[in-house]
C-alpha cells in the first residue's frame, strides 16, 4: 500500500476570485488532501475521483476542481 503526496494546482482562471477567498479555498483544499492521504493510491476511490467534477463553495464563489493523478487541480472559479 502506497500513498504519494498530492499537490494543489490553481489555474490562472481562479484569479477571478478575491485573494482572501482564494486563500480560504486553498486552506480547505490543504485540509482535504491531509484527510485523504490515508487512502492508498491503489484504492478505487481515486479512479472515481478522477472521473468526477467537484465543487467547493467559499464566500459566494464556486471553485471547480478534479483530481489528476497526484494533483488536485482547481481549474475554474465562478460567482455562486
Amino acid at each position: 500500500m502506497t500513498n504519494t503526496r498530492k499537490h494543489i494546482e490553481f489555474a490562472p482562471a481562479t484569479r477571478k476570485a478575491p485573494q482572501e477567498v482564494c486563500d480560504r479555498a486553498r486552506g480547505f483544499f490543504e485540509l482535504l488532501l491531509k484527510d485523504l492521504r490515508e487512502i492508498a493510491d491503489e484504492n478505487a476511490f481515486w479512479d472515481s475521483m478522477q472521473l468526477s467534477m467537484l465543487e467547493h463553495s467559499e464566500s459566494g464563489w464556486s471553485f471547480l476542481y478534479r483530481f489528476n493523478g497526484h494533483m488536485l487541480s482547481v481549474y475554474d472559479v465562478r460567482r455562486s
